[in-house]
């Protein structure tokens, strides 16, 4: 028998959907950093100080390498995605640039930037291939 109240949860709604799809992808990488030695060495958040409306939401480190990840919560890729990324695309050691996306297909911009849906990002984690 169940006690208690039952109670079914809705949808996200839109102002929320984009926080708590960039607190999974930011659970996930802080889960492989922590069980998984080798992962990466940090995760860190990225923004010049001069432009607060350009940011890049996660900066994994690993050794002298990074990796520059963005995440949005939209279903079609728009170029203003990667506004960030461009403007951290002369740090030194940066290997590669990722947007994460729900769903759709599996791109890449004109900057070389990949544009991933979630499935194909945590097939790259489980193949040990996100740093190439």
């Amino acid at each position: 028998m169940v006690c208690g109240i039952l109670h079914r949860w809705a949808p996200p709604v839109d102002a929320f959907r984009g926080a708590l799809f960039e607190g999974l992808v930011g659970t996930l990488l802080k889960t492989m950093q922590s069980y998984y030695p080798g992962f990466c060495d940090e995760i860190n958040y990225w923004a010049p100080g001069e432009a607060m409306d350009t940011e890049v939401d996660f900066l994994l480190r690993n050794g002298d390498e990074f990796v520059a990840i963005e995440v949005k919560s939209g279903t079609a890729y728009r170029k203003d995605w990667t506004k960030g990324l461009r403007a951290i695309k002369d740090l030194g050691g940066l290997r590669r640039s990722i947007v994460i996306y729900p769903g759709g297909r599996r791109l890449r911009s004109d900057e070389n930037i990949d544009i991933l849906p979630l499935n194909d990002f945590v097939q790259e984690i489980a193949e040990n291939a996100l740093f190439p």
